[in-house]
C-alpha cells in the first residue's frame, strides 16, 4: 500500500458589497481645552452625518469609540539648546459601514478638506451570508483539487486509484507543529489617505481561499 499526501487549494476574486471607512478626528495644540474642543465638534459634524447615511439606508451601520486624550513631548532649538516642549493631543474616530459607494465616495471627498479630520482606513468587505457561501463552494473545489492531484500523482506512478483515507483543514494535521487550526481567509486591498499617496476610493476586488491537506491510498 502506497499512501499519497496532497494539498488543494481553491481561489477567487468577489466584487465587495460593502465598504468600512474609520473617520478620524485628531487636533494637537498647547491648550487642553481648545484642542479637545476642536476634536469635539468635528467628532459631532462626523457623527451626526454617519447617524444620516444609516437612516437613509446609504450605511448599514456606524459607531465611534469616544475620545481619547493624552499628551506628547516634542524637542525644540531655542537659543542654540534643545528643549521639550509638551503639547496636548485629542482624537475621536467614526467608523461607518457604507452600501452605497457613491455616497461614500462624496463624503470623504468632503471630508478630506476639513481640518482636524483624516481618514484612517478604507476597507472593502462582503456581507456574512454572501462570505459564507462563497467559503463554502471553494472548500468543496479545494477537496476536488485534492483528489484532482492524488489521481495525478498515482497514475504517473503506476499506481492504482487512490483511495481517500483522511482530510484536514490548515492547522489540524497532526505532527506539523503547527499552533492550531487556521480558518478559510479573505483579503481585500485597502485604501489609506496616509503618506500623502492620496485616498484610492475604487472598490478593491476581495480575494477568497480555502486550502486542505488530504491523505489518500492506493494498493
Amino acid at each position: 500500500m502506497v499512501t499519497i499526501a496532497v494539498h488543494g487549494t481553491a481561489s477567487r476574486k468577489v466584487p465587495p458589497e460593502l465598504a468600512r471607512v474609520v473617520v478620524v478626528s485628531t487636533a494637537t495644540g498647547d491648550d487642553r481645552g481648545a484642542v479637545v474642543s476642536r476634536v469635539v465638534a468635528q467628532h459631532e459634524r462626523l457623527a451626526g452625518e454617519a447617524a444620516r447615511f444609516e437612516e437613509s439606508g446609504a450605511a448599514e451601520g456606524w459607531h465611534s469609540d469616544g475620545l481619547t486624550t493624552g499628551i506628547t513631548w516634542d524637542w525644540h532649538t531655542i537659543e542654540g539648546s534643545n528643549e521639550r516642549h509638551r503639547q496636548f493631543c485629542a482624537d475621536a474616530d467614526v467608523t461607518v459601514t457604507f452600501r452605497d459607494v457613491a455616497s461614500l465616495q462624496t463624503w470623504l471627498v468632503d471630508v478630506a478638506q476639513r481640518d482636524d479630520v483624516e481618514v484612517s482606513e478604507v476597507r472593502w468587505e462582503l456581507t456574512d451570508a454572501s462570505r459564507t457561501a462563497a467559503l463554502s463552494l471553494l472548500r468543496a473545489a479545494a477537496v476536488t483539487d485534492a483528489v484532482t492531484r492524488a489521481v495525478d500523482l498515482a497514475d504517473a506512478a503506476g499506481l492504482g486509484t487512490p483511495r481517500l483515507a483522511a482530510i484536514f483543514e490548515p492547522g489540524l494535521r497532526p505532527g506539523t507543529g503547527e499552533g492550531g487550526p487556521v480558518p478559510m481567509y479573505a483579503r481585500a486591498m485597502a485604501a489609506d489617505s496616509g503618506g500623502g499617496g492620496g485616498l484610492d476610493l475604487r472598490p478593491q476586488d476581495i480575494e477568497l481561499t480555502a486550502a486542505v491537506s488530504a491523505d489518500f491510498v492506493t494498493d
